[in-house]
């Protein structure tokens, strides 16, 4: 038989019969064509491999890696690769082990990287990283409630009397308008006693004007106060 038409005879077959030529094929195996491979020796394919010129290869690529893996059957790709020499198939089947090894390596790499070992790792990691962005913020939120708390407690030691004063001339870690807020109850509770004097009033509408509001509300209620004292008298 003459080798160099081996391959080719195999190929004109193939294409007669409509076989399937899909390497991967997981419906019919491509048996028709594998079977036509079988019945020949590797030594056979090698020679016919050889023969092979660039245009065909390029034509018939899929019939091309099945001689080659037809010919490494008792062996490897890459000693058929040897054998091959300097030959357009050898060119062409160096390339497509490269491509094969490379997908390989990026599979294992996939692989690795979605192990339930690699991505408990991605989300600790990134549960670590949430953290360490937030920890400015939560670290200032903790002064914050700090300093709240330290001015809450000095806030409720004050008698009632100087509760407003103390108030309007201090100066306090946090704005006046989250003072307002905190002491908005016993304010309230000292108006509707009718305990706030006239200094004091004067120093709530100052407040209202500069930070407004709990210090607005508690404004409108001693007007609403005031109002209402004038109409009982």
């Amino acid at each position: 038989m003459n080798t160099a038409n081996l391959i080719e005879g195999i190929t004109e077959r193939a294409d007669a019969g409509n076989w399937c030529k899909r390497l991967s094929c997981t419906t019919c195996g491509a048996r028709d064509l594998r079977a036509a491979f079988a019945e020949h020796s590797p030594q056979e394919l090698v020679d016919g491999l050889k023969a092979l010129t660039h245009d065909f290869i390029a034509d018939n690529f899929d019939i091309f890696l099945f001689a080659a893996i037809s010919a490494s059957r008792d062996s490897s790709p890459e000693n058929t690769l040897h054998m091959l020499g300097a030959t357009p198939a050898s060119g062409y089947l160096h390339g497509a082990i490269e491509h094969h090894t490379d997908r390989v390596e990026r599979w294992s790499r996939y692989e690795e990287q979605n192990s339930p070992e690699a991505l408990t790792a991605l989300r600790l990691a990134k549960k670590a990283k949430q953290l360490r962005a937030s920890q400015p913020h939560r670290d200032l939120k903790n002064i914050e409630r700090d300093m709240k708390s330290r001015l809450i407690e000095r806030l409720n030691s004050l008698p009632k009397t100087s509760l407003i004063e103390v108030i309007f001339k201090s100066d306090f870690e946090i704005p006046k308008r989250a003072v307002g807020g905190m002491v908005f109850a016993k304010i309230l509770e000292q108006i509707h006693k009718g305990q706030v004097s006239e200094g004091d009033e004067n120093a709530i509408r100052v407040l209202a004007i500069e930070h407004g509001g709990h210090w607005k509300k508690l404004e409108s209620l001693l007007v609403r106060a005031s109002k209402n004292s004038r109409t009982l008298r």
